[in-house]
């Protein structure tokens, strides 16, 4: 969904819906953990970093694929602590403006972390966009996986409202324009470098959205999977826990100076996902 100005709650109709065929199996959780896996290393990794793996597995020069590699670097970034859903999030937040938005990784906060001066609260992914109008956009990204889709509405939309209202976009700017080269193809650097380079005439031109994922639980879900709920109810269900959000949230949202982009991804229960997730990844739970 993408939001403008004043808050206006879609229609059923109007719902972007990802669907999981294979939604009653008991393992269907895991099975969907496993095929996202697939492009973790992507998210941790820029292209460049990535190709260099790739190329020295396929040389024979290691055994360790670059999902082991993926894995081996969220393990490090977690530095003794807990894991504390966070990762899980970003990289739900990753897939959905890569696969979905087409958009293009500029910097991510996993692979910042740990580092005081490129960490900054408020964004966890940004990403170049062009939109069906060819215009040129950064989108900066802020995900929360909490049961209550109110509360993540909530806390996702005051970090980035902070974040804007603290003035640090500049560094966020400079931060891509730095990354470009060792995240894009060539020929994608060359539609959106110049945007992020302040003395060049493109820069002017430099759109920004928000993009906010939200992860949630809703037991609809439950009764979709165990047949008690038909898929009509279950949407009915979806669109007014949205109405509650977006009605509850309005003001935040229209003190936001940039208009944003919204995904929220429904599961039985949460915390068992980010759990699930932790254990796919040999995470320290």
């Amino acid at each position: 969904m993408d939001i403008h100005s004043q808050v206006s709650v879609p229609n059923e109709g109007e719902l972007f819906c990802f669907r999981i065929e294979e939604l009653g199996p008991a393992t269907y959780l895991n099975d969907f953990l496993n095929n996202i896996n697939a492009h973790l290393p992507g998210y941790v990794f820029d292209r460049d970093s990535l190709a260099v793996h790739e190329q020295r597995l396929q040389a024979g020069l290691t055994h360790k694929t670059p999902l082991e590699r993926a894995r081996e670097f969220l393990q490090k970034t977690q530095a003794g602590r807990a894991f504390d859903s966070g990762e899980f999030g970003e990289f739900l937040l990753y897939l959905f403006a890569k696969e979905v938005k087409g958009a293009h990784k500029l910097a991510s906060k996993i692979q910042a972390r740990g580092s005081v001066t490129s960490t900054l609260p408020g964004r966890d992914n940004t990403f170049g966009w062009c939109d069906e109008n060819g215009d040129v956009y950064m989108l900066i990204g802020e995900a929360k996986t909490v049961p209550d889709s109110n509360d993540g509405l909530r806390d996702a939309q005051s970090d980035l409202n902070a974040f804007w209202n603290s003035g640090r976009i500049n560094h966020e700017i400079n931060l891509a324009s730095t990354h470009i080269r060792a995240e894009m193809t060539e020929a994608n650097a060359m539609i959106f470098e110049a945007f992020f380079i302040d003395d060049n005439p493109a820069h002017a031109s430099l759109r920004y959205k928000n993009v906010v994922f939200v992860g949630y639980s809703l037991n609809s879900l439950t009764n979709l999977r165990s047949d008690t709920s038909s898929e009509a109810q279950f949407i009915a269900s979806v669109h007014e826990n949205l109405q509650r959000c977006f009605l509850n949230q309005g003001e935040l949202i229209n003190a936001s100076p940039v208009s944003s982009i919204y995904c929220f991804v429904p599961f039985e229960s949460i915390d068992t996902a980010r759990t699930a997730f932790a254990q796919t990844n040999n995470l320290v739970i």
